[in-house]
């Protein structure tokens, strides 16, 4: 994993900073864990880390959009067998996630989400644009009865 994606990793459910040389981490106890490895490439490389979020980059519209992309379209990093992978659904890869993998410059192995061998967790599909799946609910009426 580059320390590209470890910082859209982080930053995909909290945030990084770079202050007074120190790199400022904030996540949710939930997904410390699921982060651990881009947290080891942020540690590993530190200097270039706080370079890399101290200086404006030229290149940030790009990242931001390819950022918007892997969010939108419901792609994760995940931690499969003590391995980082990219997860992604089978029916939404295309040209537009796999050029919003390469600006990031990451280059971990792809899984398909809806695939053999993934664990439960990740396999709940939350897609910008698509309807909850109703699957599971049940309805209940004004007076508390089941409809």
């Amino acid at each position: 994993m580059t320390y590209q994606a470890a910082i859209f990793a982080v930053r995909e459910v909290g945030t990084i900073a770079a202050d007074g040389g120190r790199i400022k981490v904030q996540l949710p106890p939930s997904a410390v864990a699921r982060l651990s490895p881009a947290i080891e490439v942020i540690r590993l490389e530190r200097a270039t880390v706080i370079e890399a979020l101290g200086s404006p980059c030229p290149r940030q519209p790009d990242i931001d959009h390819a950022s918007e992309v892997l969010n939108r379209l419901g792609v994760r990093i995940m931690r499969i067998d003590g391995a980082a992978v990219i997860g992604v659904w089978s029916d939404l890869d295309g040209p537009e996630i796999r050029a919003a993998l390469q600006t990031l410059e990451i280059t971990l192995p792809i899984r398909y989400l809806d695939g053999t061998g993934i664990p439960p967790p990740y396999r709940s599909r939350r897609v910008a644009g698509e309807a909850v799946s109703g699957g599971g609910w049940t309805a209940l009426s004004c007076d508390g009865s089941v409809t």
